[in-house]
């Protein structure tokens, strides 16, 4: 199976984990209830790669919906460095599309007897899966390349596991879900009419920048990890704020950014950094769910989001798409391992 052939399946696998869940839901509703604690500390999503990265687009909002702290930390460093400040009122929910990743696993391993250890994965009989008190799953099917339809699942499944922790209804998000699922369709099918101007903008492009804010950080780290295994070129990730406290001396000829800028007051920001950006010189591209003006000097990429923790979810396809098209114009095959694979079994 190809990069190209998984990007295609990501609509369908989407609606899978909501029919997955519309029943189950309300089970796993049930089954929290007997692994989340009336109070928690704080939750802690831990992971690698792209099942770290998802977690970012419920952090704040799930904090500011319980009043909880909400950590997300990466579970290598937490391995070696941070189990001895987990504690037994703690709610640990620890991802991994494999059940197998090293680091996440041996996580799980260590908080095996954690009485608030929830795991989410692809593969209900993984180690991992079978470790924790409550396993929730991804249902994104096989996957051959890197990641896609665990990405996308991934991330609908955190946005649903928030919403049911924060005890809100999930039909709204079920259905929003459902329509993002059939834009997948679409843009896999059709392609999305800006990609071969995106891929032109950064076709010179010796590093990349990927900058959001908020839940939109999800699709930032992704980009800037998947750009980095399909394209092979340098990338680095960080929020608006980050980037103008220091990186922003980069811009300017030779400078390629792209942006991911949700609707409201953050996705305002953004748009008037990539403003900014071009009138210095900078060359990008701004996937934006705002119907402004387009940015002279940067390419456009529309999505229909609504809420800015459904970016993510709706710039995927056109941002696997761009990848795919710049691997193309640098002669290579995006999603094809050569140093590594689909699970990273060594630390």
């Amino acid at each position: 199976m190809s990069f190209l052939e998984d990007v295609s399946q990501q609509g369908a696998a989407l609606r899978a984990l909501v029919e997955h869940n519309r029943a189950g839901a309300r089970l796993a509703g049930a089954q929290l209830s007997t692994v989340v604690p009336a109070r928690p500390r704080s939750v802690i999503f831990t992971g690698m790669g792209t099942s770290l990265h998802v977690a970012r687009a419920v952090q704040h909002s799930l904090s500011e919906e319980t009043g909880v702290p909400v950590l997300v930390v990466d579970a290598g460093e937490l391995l070696h460095f941070g189990l001895r400040t987990v504690s037994g009122n703690d709610l640990v929910i620890a991802i991994s599309q494999s059940g197998e990743s090293v680091e996440t696993l041996r996580v799980t391993e260590a908080l095996r007897d954690h009485p608030h250890l929830i795991a989410l994965t692809n593969n209900p009989e993984s180690p991992m899966a079978k470790l924790a008190r409550l396993n929730l799953d991804m249902a994104a099917g096989e996957e051959a390349a890197i990641s896609t339809k665990t990405y996308t699942n991934a991330l609908a499944l955190v946005l649903l596991l928030a919403k049911a922790l924060a005890g809100r209804d999930l039909a709204p998000l079920q259905g929003r879900l459902e329509r993002i699922s059939e834009e997948m369709d679409t843009a896999a099918r059709a392609g999305h009419a800006g990609i071969a101007h995106a891929a032109e903008a950064l076709r010179d492009a010796r590093a990349l920048y990927f900058i959001s804010r908020g839940p939109s950080l999800a699709a930032a780290a992704q980009a800037a990890l998947t750009f980095q295994e399909g394209v092979h070129i340098p990338a680095v990730w960080m929020s608006g704020g980050e980037f103008r406290h220091g990186p922003m001396e980069l811009a300017g000829a030779g400078h390629f950014a792209v942006l991911f800028a949700p609707e409201g007051p953050a996705g305002d920001l953004l748009r008037s950094l990539a403003r900014e950006l071009a009138e210095i010189g900078s060359d990008g591209v701004l996937f934006t769910s705002a119907n402004d003006e387009p940015v002279k000097g940067f390419a456009t990429l529309r999505v229909a989001a609504g809420e800015p923790e459904l970016l993510p979810l709706a710039a995927a396809v056109p941002q696997e798409l761009l990848l795919d098209q710049m691997a193309r114009d640098r002669g290579r095959t995006a999603g094809r391992f050569e140093h590594g694979g689909k699970v990273t079994r060594r630390e």
